[in-house]
């Protein structure tokens, strides 16, 4: 790629999330919204419909409330494009900004004028996840995702990617 044009797509991206001060939609954020909330009244499986719909379909939720949230891959990703932006312009005030995440707790975010903190939980939901098969294996209830639909999942991402490789379509047998 032209080295110009990746710099202006990664400078171009950058002031977005500055400006929307690392704040971004993710599909599962529908569960953010109050009235996604009071349809899905915690059933696991009509909560795992409204994320997928959110994701899949060209129409998203945010007209229903959907919350802008700061997520931690945003905040991950973005010291690998401010030096991926410095290496590319040469320019010292890339180097500048930072975000720095010290185990998902707090972010500071710095430039040449000012320092902005964020606190967060620490929790990503891998202790919950465990805590609910755990639970599901000792009372017998459903897990949160089945053990054939990970199974199904699994056998079409293999079909996809021999699709891919032998240019034919291929049929998901289970």
């Amino acid at each position: 790629m032209n080295p110009t044009k990746l710099r202006t797509i990664i400078q171009n991206s950058i002031e977005f999330v500055e400006k929307e001060e690392y704040l971004s939609f993710d599909p599962f954020d529908a569960l953010t919204s109050p009235i996604i909330e009071r349809i899905t009244a915690n059933n696991a499986i009509s909560r795992r419909i409204a994320t997928q719909l959110n994701a899949r379909l060209l129409l998203s939720f945010r007209f229903l409330g959907m919350k802008r949230m700061m997520h931690t891959k945003t905040i991950s990703d973005m010291p690998s494009a401010y030096s991926l932006l410095a290496n590319h312009s040469g320019e010292e005030e890339h180097l500048l900004k930072a975000a720095k995440m010290r185990d998902f707790k707090e972010v500071e975010f710095f430039d040449s004028t000012k320092t902005t903190k964020e606190k967060f939980s620490g929790e990503k939901g891998h202790v919950e996840e465990m805590e609910k098969v755990v639970e599901a294996l000792k009372t017998g209830k459903q897990v949160l995702i089945p053990f054939e639909e990970l199974i199904l999942t699994t056998l079409t991402l293999f079909k996809a990617l021999e699709s891919l490789k032998e240019g034919k379509v291929k049929k998901i047998e289970f």
